[in-house]
């Protein structure tokens, strides 16, 4: 039974629990009410309520209106429930307004509610992902993210049941904000009647203004500016760039705290990692702090609090004690903190990173408009500095505004459902921002190998079905293989889990070491996406309990969460007649299932403890809260949620796989003569005719293998040879080594395991490597050696011709002499090491490994027609590689 109502005041019913608010944000967006103040008399106080009448007759006048106003000023609470008070939600209709993040929309929701005086759901609701908190009949005024605004649209393109539509925050530029202007501009022609309203805090309203009046008339849109609270605010800079700016933020923290008077201080910090280190720096200032001083009060911001903790910012400081606020970039415009007189801005912002191929996070520059923002947070009560840690010549380098989430991340899903709406040329959509081609291109590819749509452009049935479910493509497509793979039962509770965060809660200290031990009960040998089944399953199977959950460190409210996404998933697999069958415990066949979402999301296991990405060869680190994090896969191989760059890009929710399985999703080999998918059995030919090593050419050589791209690529030219490559079937670069791994692994199907180091030539390079520099420091000394030799033959020839030799000449000749002694004895020492080197490593191995080298090459030629016939020769090859290496690791141990 899903929840109808929820009572204004209480804790949210999980919504702050789904993995997309880790990068959303899950702060609450203001102060509460001052309980000193009536609820009107709060309203009356807001700078928004001087302009009500020149707002409502903007509304009635215009199409659009375009509202600017600082963060604080009340245009999100109050400009709806004008609009309801004036009649525009009369007979039936409904005043929206929507979110980039789901915690704002469901918060927001909460505290218009209990100024409405209607308990959540009934007058007033909200609707987010896996969540509707609304009355069909009754609500009214209607909170929402802008991509359930979007999904809206697939149900009823002309969104008739709205008469107002207000897109708040516009100037965070949110993927789904994009594309939500570009639907309603194109839904004003079709429907005039419906308005619009556009709130943006930042001054950039006139991109917005000249979209919607292009093509239309000027009277289309007009903009409407609201005075906020604003003081004069002083910018101090930095002379020189600071090398560790979260430091140096602590340092400016104590600086201010000593020398300046009464007033908050607000740190912008990118993420919470940074924002602890800066925590942990000020902690150990503390205890110099002098007697006569004001005590320090040092507060976190950032989406991994709970609500009580970030509640805590916003309670007034004690007397005789200034409240220091660390936060993220939601201080910036998303939430109100008064008092804050001091502002210390780190220049930088944690976002998506376009330059992958995978989605990440990474950290950059601000903007000039961001950071403007950021200064008028010490401007809100009084006059107030913003120290900026950089230098001024670095803020005119700063690009103009933030670029807008379109440009710089996946646009597989939102593609998908931009088909589903009827929009199949791209070319001719109105967008606010244009994507890269490069983005869209990639997306294409991505849904025409996924099967979502044909080679045409057009959606398959599976992806008009696949548009509706409100998952990613990847755990969508999951969801439909599971029929194949029989396992529906699980892939549904697997999708549920991946959709939260924070499942296992695990603190610091000894508690926290109790807790990793019960989540060890849980851990399976394949990896998290198991464990996670494992957790899940044993809470249904212990009666659901909070008590439990508390004994297991696992977090209740999280697993609640997962049953109720569960649910709703349930019923799309349903609708679309997808069999809920176990798989009774096979393992293999659900990790088969998981690498048919996740086939792009594949990595193999290197040496040194990292993954490399089998798109773009990315260096990867396991995160550490992974089953995987302290274990190496047994195939060396894996798949994976999703990843993020911090200070090292981290990979999250692994499990192992067998490369073999990629080769069925995505991967293939190709004749490149024919174009013919090749069987599996004549790849083995492919993997052993490379001795020694395998090695694929590099793909701009035309006499040599390259990779294929697919019929949906850019381009493809004409092939020089009949010969059978390892090829993708999207144009994605590979790394040689990936192929190379992939194409040996499929010759043998059930290798041991310590034939995975020998694939890899990494050991191999770097013998070679070390020798070649020690024969090059010999060289180099002999060099030096006969230079200071033939210096001393010449002074010496000079002597005996009777030249006179100055006190500096025979100084210069002593010098040589000793010179040269000196580098006889390091050309010995070198010598020593280069005798040490070779016994070490070629008398003990090495000449086995040329024997059995030369048996191979031997074999080959007895046998040009049946090579296959080799392969004992080729075993026996390769166990005499991985031994040599195998001690040549242990003599660096």
């Amino acid at each position: 039974m899903s929840l109808q109502f929820w009572k204004p005041g209480t804790v949210g019913p999980g919504s702050s629990l789904d993995r997309a608010t880790e990068t959303e944000e899950n702060v609450v967006p203001s102060a509460p009410i001052s309980s000193s103040l009536s609820i009107s008399a709060a309203r009356e106080r807001l700078p928004i309520f001087k302009h009500r009448e020149k707002l409502l007759y903007c509304v009635e006048k215009y199409g659009v209106v375009i509202v600017v106003g600082q963060t604080g000023c009340g245009k999100t609470t109050q400009l709806p429930q004008y609009l309801h008070e004036a009649g525009w939600s009369a007979d039936g209709n409904i005043v929206a307004c929507t979110q980039p993040r789901r915690v704002a929309a469901t918060s927001v929701a909460g505290r218009v509610a209990s100024e409405v005086g209607s308990i959540l759901g009934d007058e007033v609701g909200y609707t987010i992902r896996f969540e509707d908190v609304s009355d069909k009949e009754r609500t009214r005024i209607l909170y929402m993210t802008d991509g359930m605004l979007f999904r809206e649209t697939l149900i009823d393109p002309l969104l008739s049941r709205y008469s107002v539509i207000m897109i708040d925050e516009a100037h965070e530029r949110s993927i789904y904000t994009d594309l939500m202007l570009g639907i309603l501009k194109k839904i004003r022609r079709k429907r005039p009647s419906l308005r619009l309203i556009v709130s943006s805090a930042t001054l950039d309203a006139t991109s917005f203004l000249d979209y919607f009046t292009a093509g239309n008339s000027s009277d289309e849109a007009t903009i409407v500016s609201l005075e906020g609270r604003m003081y004069p605010v002083q910018l101090a800079y930095l002379k020189e760039p600071a090398p560790d700016y979260v430091r140096k933020a602590a340092e400016v923290v104590w600086n201010i705290h000593l020398q300046q008077g009464s007033g908050d201080i607000l740190v912008f910090l990118t993420g919470r990692d940074e924002i602890e280190q800066c925590l942990e720096d000020l902690s150990e200032m503390l205890p110099t702090l002098p007697r006569n001083a004001m005590r320090l009060k040092v507060l976190a911001l950032h989406a991994g609090l709970t609500t009580d903790e970030q509640l805590a910012v916003f309670e007034p400081a004690e007397r005789g004690t200034r409240k220091v606020i660390v936060s993220t970039n939601i201080a910036e415009a998303s939430v109100t903190i008064d008092g804050i007189k001091f502002v210390i801005d780190s220049g930088f912002i944690r976002t998506y990173n376009p330059s992958t191929s995978l989605s990440s996070l990474v950290t950059i520059p601000v903007s000039q408009a961001s950071s403007t923002q950021r200064a008028g947070r010490a401007g809100r009560t009084s006059s107030g500095i913003c120290y900026r840690l950089f230098p001024e010549s670095a803020y005119t380098r700063l690009p103009l505004t933030t670029p807008p989430e379109i440009t710089r991340t996946d646009l597989t899903t939102p593609i998908l459902q931009l088909k589903s709406l009827g929009i199949d040329d791209l070319m001719k959509f109105e967008w606010v921002s244009a994507p890269p081609a490069e983005s869209v291109l990639r997306a294409l590819e991505g849904l025409y190998a996924a099967g979502m749509i044909g080679e045409d452009g057009r959606l398959t049935p599976t992806g008009e079905k696949v548009a509706e479910c409100p998952v990613e493509v990847n755990i969508a497509r999951m969801l439909f293989s599971s029929k194949e793979h029989q396992c529906g039962e699980e892939i549904l509770t697997i999708a549920a889990m991946t959709a939260i965060q924070d499942v296992f809660v695990i603190p610091d200290g000894a508690a926290g070491a109790l807790a990793e031990l019960e989540r060890r009960k849980f851990t399976a040998e394949e990896g998290d996406h198991l464990t996670l089944l494992n957790a899940y399953n044993a809470f249904t199977r212990y009666g659901k309990s909070s008590s439990w959950c508390k004994s297991h460190a696992l977090s209740f409210r999280a697993m609640s969460r997962a049953i109720s996404i569960r649910a709703q998933l349930k019923k799309y697999m349903q609708r679309f007649n997808l069999p809920l069958e176990s798989c009774q415990g096979d393992a293999k066949r659900l990790r088969k299932c998981l690498v048919s979402g996740y086939w792009r999301n594949g990595a193999r296991w290197v040496a040194d403890g990292t993954y490399r990405s089998v798109r773009g060869d990315t260096t990867l680190h396991v995160h550490p809260n992974s089953v995987l994090f302290t274990r190496k896969p047994r195939s060396g191989w894996v798949i994976f949620h999703e990843m993020e760059e911090t200070k090292k890009t981290q990979i999250r929710v692994l499990t192992e796989i067998e490369s073999d399985w990629l080769l069925e999703h995505g991967h293939k080999y190709y004749d490149k003569r024919t174009g013919a998918s090749v069987s599996q059995g004549n790849r083995s030919v492919l993997a052993s005719s490379r001795w020694p090593w395998p090695r694929l050419q590099q793909p701009h050589s035309p006499s040599t293998s390259r990779l294929l791209p697919a019929p949906m690529g850019a381009g493809q030219s004409t092939p020089h040879a009949d010969e059978k490559v390892f090829s993708s079937e999207i144009p994605i670069q590979f790394s040689q080594d990936v192929v190379n791994q992939l194409s040996d692994h499929t010759a043998s199907p059930d290798p041991p395991p310590e034939r995975q180091s020998s694939i890899d030539a990494h050991v191999r390079s770097r013998i070679q490597a070390e020798l070649a520099r020690l024969r090059e420091e010999e060289a180099q000394v002999k060099t030096e050696i006969e230079r200071a030799l033939e210096k001393e033959n010449l002074d010496r020839e000079r002597e005996m011709a009777g030249a006179a030799s100055t006190e500096e000449g025979e100084e210069g000749i002593a010098g040589s002499v000793k010179s040269s002694a000196a580098l006889m004895g390091d050309l010995e020492e070198v010598r020593k090491k280069v005798e040490r080197f070779h016994s070490r490593h070629e008398l003990e191995g090495y000449a086995a490994v040329q024997a059995k080298g030369e048996a191979v090459v031997s074999c080959y030629k007895n046998h040009a027609s049946t090579p296959l016939d080799c392969w004992r020769e080729v075993s026996e090859f390769k166990t005499s590689v991985a031994q040599v290496e195998q001690q040549y690791v242990h003599s660096l141990r």
